[in-house]
């Protein structure tokens, strides 16, 4: 079996050690040359899978199945045509992974469903979370023990992102 991995970083790597440990093989594609999976894969390409597709299709027709490993919407949802005109399986809800990359909208999308989420802010009191809603990985998010830390928070992740969840930690 070989499975085509898109994305070199932390969850590529995942998936490359995976492969490995299963007997699958990997082919890995990154626009990174840096990326820290390629070494793991049986075979690496250094490709921006949303604007290399040509060069990308081909590969692609060599695998089994494509897992992605990024969080790139835009190679996301390229791949995902991609494997659909090829018939490969792609091993990702796109319509799952849309409201889990959103913060606000998995949020909205639990609460719907009634299904308990942390108490936010001002409704909890102190330490909170403050993390903005597009990052993932942990990437921007701060704890806050006071009201001064939690306003340092929010100048810093408004750099980034003006959509702000604060939960009770």
């Amino acid at each position: 079996m070989r499975i085509g991995i898109l994305g070199g970083r932390l969850q590529g790597i995942e998936a490359a050690y995976l492969c490995r440990k299963a007997g699958y093989e990997s082919v890995l594609i990154d626009k990174d040359a840096h990326a820290p999976a390629l070494t793991l894969a049986n075979e690496n390409y250094i490709l921006d899978v949303a604007k290399e597709v040509s060069y990308v299709k081909k590969i692609l027709k060599r695998v089994d199945a494509v897992l992605p490993a990024n969080e790139n919407k835009k190679a996301l949802a390229r791949s995902e045509k991609l494997c659909r005109e090829l018939n490969i399986p792609f091993m990702q809800d796109n319509a799952a992974f849309w409201i889990t990359s959103d913060k606000l909208k998995a949020e909205n999308f639990l609460l719907d469903l009634n299904i308990p989420t942390p108490k936010p802010w001002p409704d909890c009191g102190f330490p909170v979370i403050v993390k903005p809603s597009s990052k993932s990985g942990s990437e921007g998010i701060f704890r806050a023990d006071t009201a001064s830390q939690l306003q340092k928070a929010l100048k810093r992740i408004r750099e980034v992102d003006e959509r702000i969840i604060i939960q009770e930690f």
